[in-house]
């Protein structure tokens, strides 16, 4: 009955913060309207689908177009339920993003937080974005105790081991975010793309009934080809 209750209320509170306009990416279409981007314009990808719930259905009206992938076969109904629009392909992310040769402007990765994050995505993913592109991902700076109560394996050895190696450091325990965004940049840079535009939004877990800010971030890099 608890976890039933819990349930709801994050349902109900999620609910609200979309209604109002709340939700990270919501805040993120925001900002990138006022930089003159044309968000019924993008053609879009969602990475790590999962039920379409938790993020992709805050913006999946507002794009031109949808494309959705997910592993996990047993999520499809729901996936279809909550992105109706969407085109659903129930694929492994890690290997489809090597074979795909769609295009995207929009590319969302709100990936696991353990214990590989999006990193075998990298550099393949770039080869996705349009010259003109928009990616999205979660990133995670530190965690606090409030975040590692609410993900217990985070930051274990395997986990800290893959961010010691992706991003070059000896303290991948604590990375400030405006180096992990820098990182992102020089990876593109070696793609051949600029950031013209950057953007981080903390992302919210609910605990008692109440929203509380966790150390995972919402970053998004605007980029184009040079």
């Amino acid at each position: 009955m608890r976890e039933w209750a819990s349930g709801v209320a994050r349902t109900g509170l999620r609910g609200l913060a979309s209604g109002l306009g709340q939700m990270p990416i919501q805040v993120l279409v925001r900002d990138l309207e006022r930089q003159g981007v044309e968000i019924g314009r993008l053609r879009a990808l969602e990475v790590f689908g999962s039920t379409g719930d938790r993020v992709t259905r805050h913006y999946a009206e507002r794009v031109a177009t949808l494309d959705v992938w997910e592993i996990d076969g047993r999520l499809e109904p729901a996936l279809r339920r909550n992105l109706p629009r969407a085109r659903i392909a129930i694929v492994d992310s890690f290997e489809e993003v090597r074979r795909t040769d769609r295009r995207y402007d929009l590319v969302v990765v709100d990936n696991p937080v353990w214990p590989v994050e999006h990193f075998p995505l990298f550099p393949h993913l770039f080869r996705l974005l349009s010259d003109d592109a928009v990616l999205v991902m979660d990133v995670i700076p530190s965690a606090d105790a409030f975040t590692t109560r609410r993900y217990p394996e985070l930051f274990d050895a395997e986990h800290l081991e893959n961010r010691r190696a992706f991003y070059g450091t000896d303290h991948p325990e604590d990375i400030p975010l405006a180096r992990l965004a820098r990182h992102y940049g020089e990876m593109a840079a070696e793609e051949g793309y600029a950031v013209w535009w950057q953007r981080s939004v903390r992302r919210r877990e609910i605990e008692r009934g109440l929203p509380r800010p966790v150390t995972i971030h919402m970053l998004a890099l605007g980029m184009w080809r040079r």
